[in-house]
Parts: structure tokens; C-alpha cells; sequence
């Protein structure tokens, strides 16, 4: 019986390795989505504003709008990166929108910097746009500073709430948006 579950399990990482594979492989527009799920994303703790569930519904209507097959990645991280959830819309819109709407926001902390820093290094492989969702709130106390960007994997400030001043002059060359109404087929792409 231990066997078979381990053999159903290394089955279970091979298929999936290979998904990832054959989706990089066919050159589908790809999106990283870092979303901070720190507890100021719903006014606690030291939070002015509650986004969160504006992030929410941005999320659910970018994979509503999604008609060609484009991969998404959605990387939550409170002190660190906390999960990496892989998707390929349109055929995995439900799962994405049962996913999206089971997100909460409960960190105790927000490590910006190093998190979004983690997570662009170990994901911008190939073309792939990403986009940060927070509240601007870091909790780290390290030096505020930006991943090294590299020319494939631009990196936009997804603004749904007013920052704290002076938080984006430390992201030299980030793009900001706000999303307001943009269709999912107008969002910049890698």
C-alpha cells in the first residue's frame, strides 16, 4: 500500500512538472500576481485602509475576462512568500475563483521588500508580467529597496488604496496602475 501511494505521488509531481513544462514551452502570456495578505490589507494592526477585498475582486474579474489560454501564478507572502498557486485560464477559471475567494488576510506581519524580492528571483523565468498587490505596509525594518528588475519580467504597483508617502520612490523604474476598469486583455504583458 506504501508503494502504490508513492508511486500515485511521484506520478502525481510528474504530471504536474510536465504541465508547467508544456504551458512555458507553448509561449502563453503568463502573469505572477504577488498578493500581500498581511492583516493592514483589512485595516488591522497598523493598516489605514481596508483593500483587500478590492484585491479580491480585481483578481476574480481578470480571470473572469481571460479568453485566450494564459497561465497565472498567484504568490501570497505575509513575512515571506507563503504559497505559490498555478493556473491556466480559461480552462481553470473555477478553481481560480474558489481559490481567489478563499484568500484571507491574517498575517500578523508584512515583509515587502524581501518577500517580492524572493519570489520575482525564483519566478522570472521566460516573459512573465507581474503585478504587486499591498497596502505598502512593511513591517521588516530593512532598508526599503526593490528585486533587481530584469528587461522580461516587468513589475507593476497595483495602487487600490492610497499608499504611504514616499513608498513607491523607493521602486525606481516600477510601473503603477490602478486597474480601474481595464480589460484583462489590455493589461501590459511580458
Amino acid at each position: 500500500m506504501g508503494i502504490r501511494k508513492l508511486v500515485w505521488n511521484l506520478l502525481g509531481l510528474w504530471t504536474l512538472l510536465v504541465g508547467v513544462a508544456f504551458a512555458e514551452a507553448r509561449n502563453l502570456p503568463q502573469y505572477v500576481f504577488l498578493v500581500d495578505t498581511s492583516a493592514s490589507m483589512i485595516g488591522r494592526e497598523d493598516g489605514r485602509t481596508v483593500i483587500f477585498p478590492q484585491v479580491q475582486r480585481e483578481l476574480m474579474r481578470f480571470a473572469e475576462r481571460v479568453t485566450s489560454e494564459t497561465e497565472v501564478r498567484i504568490v501570497t507572502f505575509s513575512h515571506e512568500p507563503q504559497s505559490v498557486a498555478s493556473f491556466v485560464l480559461p480552462r481553470e477559471r473555477a478553481e481560480m475563483l474558489r481559490y481567489i475567494r478563499g484568500l484571507r488576510a491574517e498575517g500578523r506581519s508584512s515583509f515587502i521588500y524581501g518577500s517580492v524580492s524572493r519570489a520575482y528571483t525564483e519566478l522570472c523565468t521566460g516573459q512573465r508580467a507581474f503585478y504587486l498587490f499591498t497596502d505598502g505596509l512593511d513591517n521588516s525594518g530593512e532598508s526599503a529597496r526593490m528585486p533587481e528588475l530584469k528587461s522580461p519580467c516587468p513589475l507593476t504597483l497595483v495602487s487600490l488604496g492610497v499608499l504611504p508617502k514616499g513608498f513607491a520612490d523607493h521602486w525606481e523604474g516600477l510601473q503603477q496602475t490602478s486597474l480601474a476598469d481595464r480589460p484583462a486583455n489590455q493589461w501590459p504583458q511580458a
